[in-house]
């Protein structure tokens, strides 16, 4: 009875909280925060079956059997159609009240109640900094379970952390150093939080994009599981927001089971489109240069509406112009390949043991040799890495040749002249490394950017073509091969979007062409232009025909009013006899200004958003066309033949899990100012060399 009279012999007008007796055996988390100071009780028949409750007697003196808990603090007993129930006074639930059901109910909801707060001590209460632009402000910390596992959650699908991180010793250890407050959770648990932020999130996504005014253009790629060797097909919508800002979302990333037929491919792309409705306003779809694409674009084609799409579906198939660099570039490569044979072996010589790369940062060292890049070894699949290696290694040739007479084992030393070679290699590639980084940009419009830059690569290869070197004429050729396949199916597109920048509109036709076509310069020209013309005279119909709904929907809602007909339908008549009257077309008015000059650092969407009133219809036309993009990839991947591949720890996952995992991550990065992983590269980091030689 000692436990009893803890909680029963207290002052009712004291307003301080029950504390419990110094010997109860209950648990420090079993403890209410606070209970109120008056505790209405109903007769009983003085059993408790709560699993360690209290029973107590009546205020008479007399064993009538009132019994309580002390969970019953924190409910309010009340009655629903003539039962007893217990409303939570946090939330309001109502649960089980008849004492004879016990209490145990009531302890794992009080336990579990989302609107619990923990009533702490205000002079130990923690402080957390909320900064400001302005101004910096301090404010009592209070701590939240759902809160916690919502960052927790969020933490794992931006940084592919393993799901089953929460279930490490070490980690528990560390959170609970942290807050003690946090319960931790399981693998199981983690997973489903990350499914609701996917919910969430994909659900503010489709308002997004549905709720944007212009086009979306679409990329489409394949993705491989790394160990169970799943494919996936990853789509990312990108398109120009109402604030002129551009944006890019991966909205699906489906498991397809083998075989991936351009079928399959073109059943689940157009289901993804209809999903988002994306249909009925998509202006182009990037996609890898391979036979199955070609063909599952001609299928979605004929699903999708002819007259939702870009004059007819005719500009809809965009081909990856970082895939075609990398054709072009491998092409060349299989000429010259043994030419940097001897510089492959040698890296590899020098890269094979850590005693070697030692003697080789002490001979670097020795010659007081200034440059801190660390040797690389190239990867088949990733040309990039071929020229990185080169352009390293033509930096230590001084050292190379001394070491020849230090390691008796190194026997393959490049010559003068393969050097030399070296260095006219390096030079070639450079235009086409370049040229890949800035396709590959995913925060900036890059269809405007692809026409002068193709167009620098053509006339390059066709000097190496008369170079006066056999090996780089050959070199030269294989290329130019491969680069006429595909110009002639992306440079109307690209041409399109070249025009619409301010800083290059027709002048870059009658800068290039001239010196690419010869004699056929101008009907060159004149195509891409007519093409534009064809394009404006298309969306003036349609926004006439948006204007023309406007204008009968005014009607129907004026027609009830009499006294406003006749100013109506004079302003109707106005209005089509303005339109029969010739006027000058936005494009040529657009064309006859002058290029924006010294715009190396202009913001090209900022220029189309400040000068729409004047281009009410044209700025339309540069809204869809400047977000489609010239690239499939990001700038990590560009430069790989290998395909993309889903870490080891995300393989192992359902399909289901790795689409929200893979999607909430896009859509995580994109709300927040944080750098997403997909832009940086990693793989081919130049590694500093510390001034003492060491790493």
């Amino acid at each position: 009875m000692d436990q009893e009279n803890c909680v029963l012999n207290h002052n009712a007008n004291d307003a301080s909280p029950i504390q419990p007796c110094p010997n109860s055996n209950a648990a420090p988390e079993d403890t209410p925060v606070a209970v109120d100071t008056q505790v209405q009780n109903e007769p009983g028949n003085g059993v408790n079956n709560n699993g360690g409750g209290e029973q107590g007697t009546d205020a008479k003196g007399g064993n009538e059997g009132k019994v309580f808990s002390k969970w019953w603090a924190h409910f309010t007993k009340v009655e629903v159609n003539k039962k007893k129930k217990a409303q939570c006074k946090y939330c309001n639930r109502l649960v089980l009240g008849d004492p004879k059901q016990g209490t145990s109910h009531l302890k794992k909801h009080y336990e579990r109640c989302p609107k619990r707060k923990v009533t702490v001590d205000i002079r130990q209460q923690l402080l957390q900094g909320n900064f400001s632009k302005e101004k910096f402000q301090l404010s009592p910390f209070n701590f939240d379970q759902q809160n916690s596992r919502n960052e927790l959650a969020k933490a794992i699908i931006k940084h592919e952390y393993s799901l089953s991180m929460v279930d490490h010793e070490g980690f528990r250890s560390f959170v609970t150093s942290l807050n003690p407050l946090f319960k931790m959770v399981c693998r199981n648990t983690i997973r489903k939080d990350c499914i609701n932020i996917y919910d969430l999130e994909r659900d503010a996504a489709m308002q997004l994009v549905d709720s944007n005014e212009g086009r979306v253009a679409v990329t489409t790629d394949m993705w491989t599981s790394s160990s169970q060797k799943k494919g996936f097909m990853v789509i990312t919508a990108h398109y120009i927001d109402n604030d002129w800002k551009l944006q890019s979302r991966v909205i699906r990333f489906i498991y397809v089971p083998a075989p991936h037929t351009s079928d399959v491919l073109c059943e689940e792309l157009f289901n993804c489109l209809t999903e988002w409705n994306i249909d009925t306003k998509l202006s182009a779809i990037t996609v890898d240069n391979c036979s199955t694409n070609d063909a599952m674009i001609s299928l979605l084609s004929e699903k999708l509406p002819v007259e939702s799409l870009l004059l007819g579906g005719m500009m809809i198939h965009v081909r990856c112009s970082a895939h075609i660099l990398n054709l072009i570039v491998r092409e060349g490569l299989k000429v010259i390949g043994g030419a940097i044979e001897k510089i492959r072996k040698s890296v590899h010589f020098w890269l094979g043991t850590p005693k070697r790369w030692e003697k080789f940062q002490q001979t670097a060292n020795q010659m007081k040799m200034k440059i801190g890049k660390k040797l690389i070894l190239d990867c088949e699949t990733r040309w990039n890495s071929t020229y990185m290696m080169l352009d390293i290694a033509k930096k230590y040739k001084d050292v190379f040749a001394k070491l020849k007479n230090r390691d008796p084992l190194y026997k393959c030393v490049p010559s003068e002249s393969e050097w030399n070679m070296t260095e006219v290699i390096c030079d070639k590639l450079k235009i086409f490394y370049q040229a890949t980084l800035v396709f590959s940009g995913t925060k900036y419009p890059t269809a405007n950017l692809f026409f002068p830059i193709i167009c620098e690569i053509k006339l390059a290869l066709k000097q190496w073509a008369d170079c006066g070197i056999d090996i780089i004429e050959s070199m030269s050729l294989e290329m130019i091969e491969k680069y006429d396949k595909y110009w002639s199916e992306v440079h109307l597109v690209m041409g399109v979007a070249a025009i619409l920048d301010p800083r290059y509109k027709a002048e870059v036709f009658q800068c290039y062409f001239p010196k690419i076509y010869l004699e056929n310069s101008k009907f060159e020209r004149d195509k891409i232009v007519g093409l534009c013309r064809q394009l404006l005279v298309e969306y003036e119909q349609k926004d006439r025909e948006e204007e023309q709904v406007n204008n009968d929907k005014g009607n129907v809602e004026a027609a009830a009013s009499s006294q406003t007909s006749f100013a109506l339908t004079f302003d109707t008549y106005a209005s089509q006899k303005k339109r029969k009257q010739p006027e000058r077309s936005e494009l040529d008015a657009y064309l006859d200004e002058d290029i924006v000059r010294n715009g190396a650092d202009l913001d090209v969407l900022a220029w189309w958003k400040s000068n729409k009133g004047k281009y009410p219809i044209l700025h339309k036309v540069a809204r869809d066309f400047l977000c489609i993009p010239v690239s499939t990839v990001a700038s990590e991947s560009a430069f790989s033949t290998s395909g993309r591949v889903i870490s080891p720890h995300r393989s192992r996952l359902s399909p289901q899990t790795i689409e929200a995992l893979m999607c909430a991550q896009n859509w995580l990065f994109a709300k927040s100012t944080e750098v997403g992983p997909q832009s940086k590269d990693h793989s081919d980091s130049e590694e500093e060399l510390e001034p003492g030689g060491q790493n």
